[in-house]
């Protein structure tokens, strides 16, 4: 009888040895073992896609913010035209002051966007001081420009292009601050003595 019981319960302990090696197939492998994968190029292999997996699923959207978008570069036109900035604060006041007309910031359609220098500094008139800019001018559309520290003025390019020439006036409206008032789509008189 008790050879029967030796015999039973190793008959016992060989199926619960198959069940774990059954269970051991059947479950899947711990993330950390992958030693028990005989192949080296194998284990390299899945440490990559994990890893390359793990990247990819991290992106800045995931995390409530927008993937920084990429605008795409616009040509500024190689057309220009004349543009003129008139205002009655003498030169020689402008550099003491805190105003500033120069450089000029340009915004045309399709997002292109430059800096201009003035073609002809700070010029003093009669009643009216100018500054004068080459203006890259596409043949329609809407342009803004941004003298220094100053108000936008806003010029409609097939306007300009007919005319050859924009003047756009500033008005003083307080300590280092202009306003525009008006633009004219020409060489104005007041501005006559500029280039």
């Amino acid at each position: 009888m008790g050879l029967k019981r030796s015999h039973s319960a190793l008959a016992g302990l060989r199926q619960s040895e198959g069940q774990r090696r059954e269970k051991l197939h059947i479950r899947p492998m711990p993330y950390g073992s992958m030693r028990s994968m005989g192949n080296p190029r194998l284990r390299i292999i899945c440490v990559a896609a994990t890893l390359l997996l793990g990247v990819a699923g991290c992106s800045g959207s995931d995390y409530g913010l927008a993937p920084e978008a990429s605008t795409p570069s616009v040509a500024a036109p190689t057309t220009t035209q004349r543009v003129y900035l008139a205002t009655a604060l003498a030169c020689s006041k402008l550099e003491g002051q805190s105003a500033q007309f120069t450089p000029l910031k340009v915004a045309g359609p399709g997002g292109y966007s430059v800096t201009v220098q003035p073609a002809q500094d700070c010029k003093e008139q009669q009643i009216f001081n100018s500054y004068v800019y080459d203006v890259p001018m596409p043949p329609t559309g809407t342009v803004t420009i941004t003298p220094g520290n100053q108000p936008v003025a806003t010029v409609d390019a097939s306007k300009a292009s007919s005319s050859g020439a924009v003047t756009v006036f500033y008005a003083r409206e307080g300590e280092g601050k202009f306003k525009v008032t008006t633009t004219s789509y020409s060489k104005d008189d007041a501005v006559s003595g500029a280039m």
